[in-house]
């Protein structure tokens, strides 16, 4: 008797009524771990948190203590791909209960935990996080994604993911890229039917610009003068008297009769006026508003702040240390030097949590150049005003 293979105990069997009952018990599972994970709340009991005054009575969860802790674990390991699990257990039922064979169930059971590993590490490229709190990748695709940019960098990792979605997608389900492409060319035929419209509409422009050009040409040659064979008319010389330009005049009378004398002119000449070089001196700054009283710095509460800065970072395991503080008068740069193997991503990832330490409205955080520190600007409790005339008298500016 030859011995059967582990899938044949995972697909519906040739008893109906088993099939029901395993189809109906895997629908529930499938229901029930969905709403734990619509409805998961990062401040309900968990592994993460133990007790929580604000839910001690009862949590937020649909599914209670179970649903929060569940979700919360399926949410740490693989991040939003999570949300495929309780849809591919649905799918997994419906097959049960109709009591439908599953062709090569190996196989795509294995292009289901591909295509969920691989959306989990697709989703640790992202800064994205799940109710604020987890990273949208989970774990493995934290683990996933990092090894795969450490070796091939973000590019050269998005292609390998992409592919690889494809690849998970055609051992996971019937898809076929003849089957989408018999389906979408009825559906996509309109803009063959536009592209033909276009061209025979260039042609019709082409035509109807050489027929004007024709015309314009047929115009022209008629417009030409026509010369005939009558002579020009014969100018008496008594009639034809030298002119003598402006700014010419002639000493004696003039002729009547006769070649004109000739005889010595004058040129007046025009004075040019003398070009008068225009003012360099520029207008007094004393016509501009005057600066108001400079803020005076409190460096306490800088230092305090640079301390709130690292103490928030650490939080999310962002090691490091504010080296320098610049402050301006709308902004103060803090520069902070993270620790080695810290990821520049991890960093900025931290804008709407300093936001909120800080009680700022927003922070900017970008990398210094020609340095290895990241520079944090936060808005200044009291923000000054800066006049043009503060800006013409500075030193800086007459370099």
């Amino acid at each position: 008797m030859a011995q059967r293979s582990w899938t044949a105990y995972l697909v519906p069997t040739a008893h109906r009524r088993v099939n029901e009952f395993v189809g109906l018990l895997l629908l529930t599972i499938a229901i029930l771990l969905g709403l734990s994970l619509v409805s998961f709340n990062p401040d309900d009991p968990s592994f993460n948190i133990s007790r929580n005054p604000l839910f001690a009575e009862r949590p937020t969860n649909f599914i209670g203590v179970v649903g929060a802790y569940v979700a919360d674990l399926v949410f740490q390991a693989w991040g939003s791909s999570a949300f495929l699990i309780p849809i591919f257990l649905g799918v997994y039922a419906f097959y049960w209960l109709a009591s439908w064979p599953v062709a090569s169930f190996g196989v795509r059971l294995s292009g289901m935990i591909l295509m969920i590993v691989t959306l989990s590490a697709s989703l640790s490229l992202s800064s994205f996080r799940i109710r604020d709190h987890i990273p949208a990748g989970g774990l493995f695709g934290n683990i996933l994604a990092d090894n795969l940019k450490n070796l091939l960098n973000p590019a050269g990792t998005a292609i390998i993911l992409m592919s690889t979605f494809l690849i998970s997608l055609l051992l996971a389900t019937t898809f076929s890229f003849a089957w989408a492409v018999a389906i979408l060319k009825p559906r996509f035929r309109f803009v063959g039917t536009l592209a033909e419209q276009w061209a025979d509409w260039q042609a019709g422009r082409a035509r109807e610009k050489a027929a004007r050009a024709e015309t314009r040409k047929e115009k022209t040659l008629k417009k030409q003068t026509i010369v005939t064979d009558k002579p020009a008319p014969v100018v008496p010389a008594e009639t034809v008297v030298a002119g003598v330009g402006a700014g010419f005049s002639r000493r004696g009378p003039a002729a009547t009769t006769g070649p004109a004398e000739a005889g010595p002119y004058t040129i007046s000449k025009r004075k040019s006026a003398a070009v008068q070089p225009a003012s360099t001196e520029f207008p007094s700054t004393a016509l501009l508003h005057s600066p108001a009283a400079a803020i005076a710095i409190d460096e306490d509460e800088l230092r305090s702040r640079a301390r709130l800065i690292e103490k928030k970072a650490r939080e999310f395991e962002v090691e490091g240390n504010v080296q320098q503080i610049h402050p301006g008068p709308v902004v103060t740069t803090f520069e902070f030097k993270p620790e080695a193997g810290i990821k520049y991503s991890r960093i900025t990832s931290l804008g709407d949590d300093l936001c909120l330490a800080l009680e700022a409205e927003s922070v900017r955080i970008d990398r210094i150049p020609a340095k290895s520190t990241v520079g944090i600007d936060v808005p200044n409790n009291e923000r000054a005003t800066i006049v043009l005339r503060e800006i013409l008298e500075a030193s800086e500016y007459h370099l």
